[in-house]
């Protein structure tokens, strides 16, 4: 009889359970909640806080509409280092440099120490940059590198961006290059 009290005890759970998972309900309303009708021709008003002398204060934004890209290359002429200029960046503008690319050919046994791009110009902060050894090209020369990074760097406003490579000895054949990219942002 105990037996048959437990089987019919177990039997009614599993039917309210499957029951239960059958049932659906719709969530119920939050507490304090309210429908809010939005006209379709209603106004909004956006303005912008003001500085201390009330002027509004821009809103900033980095949405890329004006994409930028460049590149510079040099050889090494028997000297273990090269630079190159990119172009000037334009009066009004900032240069937001979003990646850098890199290539490095040069004789076998030589590698570049490292590859700086200085976004404003000679004189200012260099950032480092590695390259990787990609493979040597039939016939044993030359070796190449490569390079590329994402980043974020800064250049001003009528100022040139520079690339300087060092390598490991002095090099007669070798030649590098490198890419920018990013945008132009307005400057005030």
């Amino acid at each position: 009889m105990t037996k048959l009290k437990i089987f019919a005890f177990a039997l009614g759970l599993g039917l309210l359970t499957a029951g239960l998972i059958t049932i659906t309900s719709s969530p119920a309303p939050a507490a304090g909640s309210a429908s809010v009708n939005i006209p379709l021709n209603g106004t909004v008003n956006v303005r912008n806080p003001l500085d201390a002398s009330g002027e509004p204060i821009p809103l900033v934004t980095l949405d890329a509409f004006q994409p930028y890209e460049d590149q510079c290359g040099s050889g090494f002429g028997g000297g273990n280092a090269g630079f190159c200029s990119f172009h000037a960046i334009p009066a009004g503008k900032r240069l937001v440099i979003q990646e850098v690319d890199a290539t490095v050919s040069v004789e076998t046994g030589l590698s570049p120490t490292n590859i700086e791009v200085i976004p404003n110009g000679p004189g200012e902060i260099p950032h480092e940059f590695t390259a990787t050894f990609m493979g040597t090209d039939v016939g044993g020369n030359p070796s190449r590198f490569s390079m590329h990074q994402e980043t974020r760097l800064y250049a001003g406003q009528n100022t040139t961006p520079l690339c300087l490579v060092r390598l490991t000895g002095n090099s007669n054949i070798g030649a590098f290059g490198l890419q920018l990219s990013g945008f132009l942002v307005d400057v005030r």
